[in-house]
């Protein structure tokens, strides 16, 4: 029988939608400078965050993500709930993973995402679990 473990965090970082890539005139596509900056931060995170669990190398096999996005609220929104699309939210937050707490974001199966205002005068952030097999293969792709 299959043992599913989890591992919960919480990326103090403001979330923000990943940018389609800009393409310059030679052809070279790019993502804009605030996206970058936020996936190098991102990056980072979730890099010291893995280790603090003890994991060495990016989780292998099916994964299911669950993402909640908690946006900096603005000092005056009539909008229910943050206005980016929630999908574009998700490709950030799986491409940022990718090598890091997974090996590839294909490998996640199942995806359940919310977005809400954080509460007012609090910095946005994104609360994360990430269910895996809890066998050794899930936790060192390299082993036998």
């Amino acid at each position: 029988m299959d043992e599913w473990a989890d591992i919960h965090w919480v990326l103090q970082l403001d979330p923000i939608p990943c940018p389609r890539p800009r393409v310059t005139r030679k052809g070279w596509a790019y993502f804009p400078k605030k996206y970058s900056g936020w996936k190098r931060d991102a990056d980072s995170l979730i890099s010291e965050t893995m280790k603090s669990f003890g994991f060495s190398q990016p989780l292998a096999g099916e994964l299911e993500v669950n993402a909640c996005f908690y946006a900096r609220r603005p000092k005056t929104t009539k909008l229910p709930f943050p206005k980016p699309d929630i999908d574009n939210y998700l490709k950030a937050l799986l491409d940022a993973g990718n090598g890091i707490a997974w090996a590839d974001d294909s490998q996640v199966s199942v995806v359940r995402a919310s977005k809400v205002w954080a509460q007012p005068n609090e910095d946005g952030y994104i609360e994360v679990i990430v269910r895996y097999r809890n066998d050794a293969n899930s936790r060192d792709p390299e082993a036998p």
